[in-house]
């Protein structure tokens, strides 16, 4: 998961490179906008599905039959709605939330968003089923393909935009053919082993709950990018996402370490001691590992920007720096995130995600105007600061684990990785 996690971030940074160089600052800033529609969407209309196949395949893989079928008319209903309702946001919305991007790349950047939806619950089947494999190809591929489609256009010397945006739909369509071909081989029981009307309500609830904590989270996320062209305009936002894209690669161990310890954590329902070791180990690891690469990546920057982006993107270097400490937060809450949904109480972490997203928008809303890309950058880090402060604060209380279980690096944990490193060793020896 971790190789997985470290290539495609090598990946990410290589695309936001290459869009960055080939199509300028503004055209860097209009192709991350464009793309805030059916990303959006996706968020807003997945309902929580994703999550809820991790929790209830995690618990009881005999529900896996009732579960694809349910998955797939959720999804095309949902599919269905939210082309509707991108078609509106389009047609009547456009210039208030899209000032100064081009129309008709709206419309081209909404063809993704049915089969992004389709991806993810695809994806999330195999996340739940711990097809590790599989789904770290699955992840990857789209990223391969729009680099691909990137270069390509490059050597025809085709530079618009609408091209660029129309390589998203291209590459979502090769990674669900991929996908519909592997998950046909997955093998399906011919019995139901309950009732789809209970099974449907119960992932529905629990997809709400949780669905609705990763939306606010993830409209925190965006705001800052969304505020910043609403006052700054298109051409200051290609220069923000550059630093936002290479402050996400720090975040390769904490999406690793997620992707596993959550259904893990929801089969250690029944054995709460082995679980109340596990997490805090976890967190405060992914936040020592990210920190070392933090340290790093602070001496290194102007280099990092000035040899791959070039000097109009100097800026970024800065607005890198005050998204640092975000990282580090938000590293460490979103393991700890993880354990208290694999609980069964998503609903704690919808309620911190509501308080940190007004937190994030009054921050931008204030500094953005006064301090620009810089002001952004810091309403996101404190916005962080606050989502690590209240799930920690959860965390804690439903675990009896300290704050600084999950923050310090503990005497036991080296014990505990030398034991491993001689045991393997050990094993190496006598196979050798």
């Amino acid at each position: 998961m971790a190789f997985r996690q470290i290539f495609t971030a090598l990946i990410g940074l290589l695309l936001v490179v290459l869009v960055a160089r080939f199509y300028g600052p503004e055209g860097n800033g209009v192709f991350a906008v464009a793309l805030l529609l059916p990303s959006t969407l996706i968020q807003i209309l997945n309902l929580g599905l994703p999550s809820s196949n991790v929790f209830f395949l995690g618990k009881n893989l005999n529900l896996i039959n009732e579960i694809f079928i349910l998955n797939f008319w959720i999804t095309l209903i949902l599919c269905i709605f939210g082309i509707f309702f991108g078609i509106i946001l389009i047609t009547f919305f456009h210039d208030v939330l899209f000032p100064s991007i081009d129309y008709n790349l709206l419309w081209i950047a909404l063809l993704s968003f049915p089969l992004g939806l389709i991806q993810t619950i695809i994806n999330s089947l195999f996340h739940a089923l711990e097809k590790f494999r599989l789904y770290n190809i699955l992840l990857i591929l789209p990223s391969i393909t729009l680099l691909s489609s990137i270069l390509f256009l490059n050597l025809i010397q085709q530079t618009e935009i609408k091209y660029l945006i129309g390589s998203q739909f291209f590459s979502s369509i090769f990674t669900i053919i991929v996908s519909v071909f592997w998950i046909r081989e997955i093998d399906l029981p011919n019995k139901l082993n309950l009732q789809f009307q209970d099974l449907l309500g119960q992932l529905i609830k629990f997809g709400i709950k949780s669905h609705l904590s990763n939306l606010v989270s993830f409209i925190n996320y965006k705001v800052d990018i969304f505020l910043a062209n609403f006052f700054l305009g298109p051409i200051a936002v290609g220069i923000y996402v550059i630093a936002v894209s290479l402050s996400e690669r720090l975040w390769i161990f904490s999406h690793s370490a997620s992707a596993v310890i959550f259904p893990r954590l929801a089969r250690m329902s029944d054995n709460e001691s082995e679980r109340k070791s596990l997490t805090p180990l976890i967190s405060r690891w992914v936040l020592f590992i990210t920190l070392i690469f933090a340290c790093i990546s602070f001496y290194i920057i102007d280099f990092l920007v000035q040899f791959f982006f070039g000097s109009e993107y100097l800026e970024a270097s800065l607005v890198f720096l005050l998204l640092l400490p975000g990282v580090l937060f938000l590293s460490c809450s979103r393991i700890l995130s993880n354990d208290i949904a694999s609980r069964g109480k998503p609903e704690f972490n919808l309620f911190i995600s509501f308080v940190v997203l007004a937190i994030g928008i009054i921050g931008n809303l204030i500094l953005i105007p006064t301090f620009q890309l810089e002001g952004a950058a810091c309403a996101t880090s404190i916005s962080y600061f606050f989502h690590l402060l209240f799930t920690i604060k959860v965390y804690s209380n439903l675990s009896n684990n300290t704050f600084l279980d999950s923050l310090l690096i503990k005497y036991t944990d080296l014990i505990y990785i030398k034991n491993i490193v001689l045991k393997q060793s050990f094993l190496f020896a006598n196979k050798h």
